[in-house]
């Protein structure tokens, strides 16, 4: 089975993990309105952070996958590159053994023109120069091919060399976004086990904000349409629960209403707002994920 294939089936392992620690946590049942509202938002909470996890331990484990093809493509580059590098070496080796016979040739065929040189015999002194001068064309010619694949065993070297450096550099930076992996997902389980035991706003605000920073690091971003209802033309704000908590500045869409523009994952209050006055429940929070493909916001005030 390839690295692939097996990171993402860990995928699957690990999200099937973060999803039956999360629907364990029970909600107490309770008769009167705030209780209901309290277990609907709790039920919210649990189905947003389910899917985020979900989706967060997915994506690492293809890019683990990812990069395990990547790394796996340049050992096969770096290969190819040896054994081309090993075949012009055998095609050197062999031409220079050609030239030491062109060279023998060549030196045979000049003492023969010389001894017919200084004989009377015209005929046979042309004869013996057309075989020289052949014989000295042959031997440069194979002196020239030897020279050919010394510069070839050059170039080869260097991208023998030149794949072997990509290779380490790609596997350094590997191993330290593999670590780097290796602490998100120890953040986020730990993190979801205390919010399980203990679910209270603050444990709730650590999670979400680890899960929204985890996704921005990872370029985890919906790209939904931002809308208001009933009419349009409002500008939208919105605040992670962690930065209202923190009473950090909003952010704001860069358009109007009608506009599409990316979001990292996580817990969003969003809210609009015409001429510096709100003009929806600024409380109202909604829940960002992959594949979300918009966010509407009603306005009623």
């Amino acid at each position: 089975m390839s690295s692939f294939r097996k990171a993402i089936m860990l995928s699957f392992v690990t999200a099937t993990f973060f999803c039956a620690s999360i629907l364990n946590a029970q909600v107490s049942p309770s008769s009167d309105n705030s209780s209901l509202d309290t277990q609907a938002l709790n039920l919210d909470n649990r189905s947003f952070i389910t899917k985020a996890l979900t989706q967060i331990t997915t994506k690492l484990a293809e890019d683990e996958g990812r990069e395990a093809a990547e790394i796996s493509a340049m050992i096969k580059a770096e290969q190819d590159a040896a054994e081309a590098l090993e075949e012009i070496r055998k095609a050197k080796d062999k031409a220079k053994s050609e030239v030491g016979g062109k060279i023998r040739e060549a030196e045979r065929a000049e003492s023969k023109f010389n001894q017919f040189q200084m004989s009377s015999d015209a005929e046979q002194t042309e004869k013996e120069l057309a075989i020289l001068t052949k014989a000295v064309k042959e031997k440069e010619q194979a002196g020239r091919t030897v020279e050919l694949l010394e510069e070839a065993e050059q170039a080869g070297q260097q991208k023998q060399d030149q794949e072997k450096a990509i290779r380490a550099t790609a596997e350094q930076a590997n191993r330290a976004k593999a670590s780097r992996r290796t602490q998100q997902k120890a953040e986020l389980k730990r993190l979801n086990d205390k919010w399980q035991i203990n679910p209270t706003e603050k444990n709730l605000v650590a999670l979400t904000d680890r899960i929204t920073a985890i996704a921005c690091e990872q370029n985890m971003l919906a790209n939904p349409f931002w809308k208001t209802t009933p009419t349009v033309g409002a500008n939208l704000f919105y605040q992670s629960i962690g930065e209202r908590r923190r009473s950090e500045a909003p952010n704001s869409i860069n358009n109007p209403t009608q506009t599409q523009q990316p979001i990292c994952l996580g817990k969003y209050y969003v809210w609009a707002e015409r001429r510096g006055k709100a003009t929806s429940d600024k409380n109202k929070t909604f829940t960002v994920y992959l594949g979300i493909t918009e966010i509407i916001v009603v306005e009623d005030r």
